[in-house]
């Protein structure tokens, strides 16, 4: 199956995001944006895995998540990859918690290179990616609404998650195979409405990319 790990924000973050978003939209129409169901920030894409090897992967995953403690994970300000020049890529960066993120990312990282998986060349940054463009875009006003900016909303990682894609013409499939606990420190306190709104990427399938042309599903469509 195709996979990766990765961590879900919650629906009340979600949304707040999805209000920073929507008014960029017309400032990118040739952008083909990331319905906010399949909004995720990659841990580590593990790409084409064999089911036998499964296991495995949650099982290294879950002692990885056994040594690190929740954090709290702030989203906000823009950045396109891989260049102002060529962006491929719009995402919502971090704001805080990205130490953590890195170190968790870097540790699963070297735990699965032990399984025969690809090591990373640069460092996992949290980003959520919200919107694709094809080679020639050209930016225009979005490119005044890149930059560090303000935080958009926060919240607590318990967890991380190992998802399954699916890719499908209109655009990929989530579904989760497994989450795995962090260590929850005592006195780490987590809003009521967080907890309330914490519904996975999977509890809303077969949303894809908006608009949704069905000729191309790019092979990173999961980072």
């Amino acid at each position: 199956m195709r996979a990766f790990l990765a961590i879900v924000p919650p629906r009340v973050v979600r949304d707040a995001v999805e209000l920073v978003r929507d008014p960029l939209r017309d400032a990118a129409p040739g952008g083909r944006w990331v319905h906010p169901s399949l909004w995720h920030l990659t841990l580590k894409f593990l790409g084409d895995v064999e089911d036998e090897l499964v296991p495995a992967v949650a099982d290294l995953a879950s002692e990885v998540a056994q040594r690190f403690e929740a954090f709290r994970l702030g989203l906000g300000g823009l950045g396109v990859y891989p260049n102002m020049e060529r962006p491929r890529t719009l995402w919502v960066g971090s704001t805080q918690g990205a130490e953590q993120f890195e170190a968790l990312a870097a540790a699963l990282d070297g735990g699965l290179d032990g399984l025969g998986f690809q090591p990373e060349d640069e460092i996992i940054r949290a980003h959520l990616t919200v919107a694709r463009f094809r080679d020639n875009h050209e930016f225009g006003e979005l490119a005044g609404h890149i930059g560090p900016g303000a935080e958009i909303a926060s919240f607590a990682v318990k967890e991380l998650v190992l998802m399954r894609s699916v890719l499908r013409p209109r655009g990929p499939d989530y579904s989760v195979v497994e989450k795995l606990p962090l260590v929850i420190p005592e006195g780490f306190e987590v809003p009521d409405e967080e907890d309330l709104a914490a519904d996975s990427a999977a509890a809303e399938p077969g949303a894809a990319e908006e608009p949704n042309p069905a000729a191309e599903t790019e092979a990173t469509s999961e980072a």
